[in-house]
C-alpha cells in the first residue's frame, strides 16, 4: 500500500505540472486532468491502506505478547510459586494411620496437641505400638502454621545443638537426630507443615519410611 501511494504522489505531482504547461500554452487540458485524478485517487487508497495495516499491527502486539507470557508462567511453574501454596489441611488428617503400618502395629494413643505449640493452627499427636515385638513404638507430631515462616522458625528451635544430625531427602529441610541407640528423633518441614517422628526398636522400618508417608499425605492434601 505504501508502494500504491508512492505512485499515486508522483501522479499527482507530474499532473499538476503538466496542467500548469497546458494552461501555459493553451494547450488540451483532458490528459494533465485525468493524470491527476488518478494520481489522487492511489494517493488516498495508498495512504488509507497504510494507516489499516499500522492499526491491525498495533492491535496484535500485545495480544501475542499476552499469549507469550501465559505459556510461559501457566505452563511452566516455577519453584517460588510451588513453594507459596499453604497446606490449609488439619494436621489430624496428615499423622500416621494404623493402614500404615503392617500387621500386629495397634494405636496406642492420640490428642490434639494445639496448646502445646504456639501460633499453630493445628496440631496432633499419635503413637502406635508393636504386639509383636514388646517396646516397638512409632510416635508421631504434626504441626500446622499459617506461615512458611512460622513453620522455618520452629523447625530450627527444635534443631539439637552439638550433635551429629543427619539429614535425610525429606520435605523442604529435614534432619534426624541417631545419637540415642535404637532411637530415631526425626523432624522436617513441608512448606507450612513441621513433622516430628519418633521411633524405638523399629528395626525394619525407620523414621525416614514414616516421614515418607507423611510427606507424600501432605502433597494430596494441599
Amino acid at each position: 500500500m505504501e508502494a500504491l501511494a508512492g505512485i499515486g504522489f508522483i501522479g499527482l505531482i507530474v499532473g499538476i505540472i503538466w496542467l500548469i504547461v497546458s494552461a501555459i500554452r493553451k494547450a488540451r487540458k483532458s490528459i494533465p486532468l485525468a493524470i491527476l485524478g488518478v494520481g489522487l485517487v492511489m494517493l488516498i487508497i495508498g495512504a488509507a491502506g497504510s494507516s489499516d495495516s499500522g492499526i491491525v499491527q498495533n492491535d496484535n502486539t500485545p495480544a501475542q505478547n499476552g499469549e507469550e507470557t501465559t505459556l510461559q508462567n501457566g505452563d511452566i511453574p516455577t519453584q517460588n510459586d510451588e513453594e507459596t501454596i499453604l497446606v490449609g489441611t488439619d494436621a489430624s488428617e496428615l499423622v500416621l494411620k494404623i493402614d500404615d503400618f503392617e500387621p500386629g502395629w495397634v494405636l496406642s494413643g492420640e490428642r490434639s496437641v494445639i496448646d502445646e505449640y504456639e501460633g499453630a493452627q493445628s496440631a496432633y499427636f499419635i503413637k502406635y505400638i508393636n504386639r509383636d515385638f514388646t517396646g516397638s513404638l512409632v510416635q508421631s507430631t504434626v504441626i500446622v502454621y499459617p506461615t512458611i515462616e512460622s513453620a522455618e522458625s520452629k523447625f530450627e528451635e527444635n534443631k539439637p545443638e552439638n550433635i551429629s544430625l543427619e539429614k535425610p531427602n525429606i520435605g523442604d529441610e529435614a534432619f534426624c537426630d541417631v545419637s540415642i541407640p535404637s532411637v530415631e528423633s526425626l523432624w522436617f518441614r513441608e512448606r507450612n507443615v513441621l513433622v516430628s517422628i519418633w521411633t524405638y526398636q523399629t528395626y525394619l522400618d525407620g523414621a525416614e519410611s514414616y516421614a515418607e508417608i507423611i510427606e507424600e499425605r501432605i502433597a494430596l492434601n494441599q
